[in-house]
Order: C-alpha cells, then sequence, then structure tokens
C-alpha cells in the first residue's frame, strides 16, 4: 500500500480523479444539449463521455492492483538468468538453457556487437568532451 502513496504515484492519482471528473461533467454538459436540443448524437456523446470515465477509473483500479500484486509469472520468460561478464566486460545477461541455440547465439553476437559499438561511441564522446577515459584505448 505504501507505493500507491509515493508522490509520483498521488500526482497519478489527482490526475486520474480529474479526468474522471472533467469526463463526467463533459458527459453531463452533452446530455443537457441533448435534451435541448432532442439530438440523439448528443445524448450518445455523453454516454460516451462516462463510459470514458467509467474505463479510466477501471483501468487505473486495475493497474493500482497489479502495482500491489504483481504477477508471479511476469518476470519469468526464459528460466533461470545469469549475469556473466565476458572478457570484454559487457555485462550481457544470458539465459542458461538457451545457451546451446545457434539463434540465440547469433542474437547475443549481435547485442555483444552493438555493445562494443556504443561502448566506443560513448568513450569517444567523453574524449572529445575532455574527459580522458582510459576505456577507449581498452575498446579499440
Amino acid at each position: 500500500m505504501r507505493t500507491l502513496l509515493r508522490p509520483g504515484w498521488v500526482v497519478c492519482h489527482v490526475l486520474v480523479a480529474a479526468g474522471a471528473v472533467v469526463m463526467v461533467l463533459l458527459g453531463n454538459w452533452q446530455w443537457s444539449v441533448g435534451s435541448e436540443t432532442g439530438s440523439l448524437r448528443n445524448y450518445s456523446y455523453g454516454v460516451e463521455w462516462w463510459v470514458f470515465a467509467v474505463m479510466a477509473v477501471a483501468g487505473w483500479v486495475k493497474i493500482c492492483r497489479d502495482e500491489l500484486v504483481p504477477d508471479p509469472d511476469a518476470g519469468v520468460l526464459f528460466g533461470s538468468v545469469e549475469v556473466v561478464q565476458p572478457s570484454g566486460g559487457t555485462g550481457l545477461a544470458l539465459a542458461d538453457q538457451w545457451d546451446d541455440d545457434p539463434e540465440v547465439a547469433a542474437w547475443n553476437a549481435q547485442f555483444a556487437r552493438l555493445h562494443r559499438q556504443h561502448a566506443l561511441k560513448q568513450a569517444a564522446r567523453e574524449d572529445r568532451a575532455g574527459r580522458p577515459d582510459r576505456r577507449l584505448e581498452e575498446l579499440r
């Protein structure tokens, strides 16, 4: 429960409540216009705004409930995960049950190459900014 009382969550609670109130007021206004003109379109818009308000509150309640009681299977996609530090220090996380799969190995090689390129660009950027970085020489 304390999670939902953090400042960021409180701001979101207030925004959802304010949005729901505004939607109900818009629905009432559309309904009154429909009463004055007898237009079925305005009645429909009025009901639509009320449905939006209910959907917003229901969605927010579901988000809050999911935050309080997380799904036990939500984070388990590939079994146990082990963090491995290869010689380049890339810090890739590999799933132990997929180590011998050639497709996964190809993806891991691609990710390692992209990580190395990113690290080189970052080190060069730091070097140009006047902050010499020992990693630049290590990465080359």
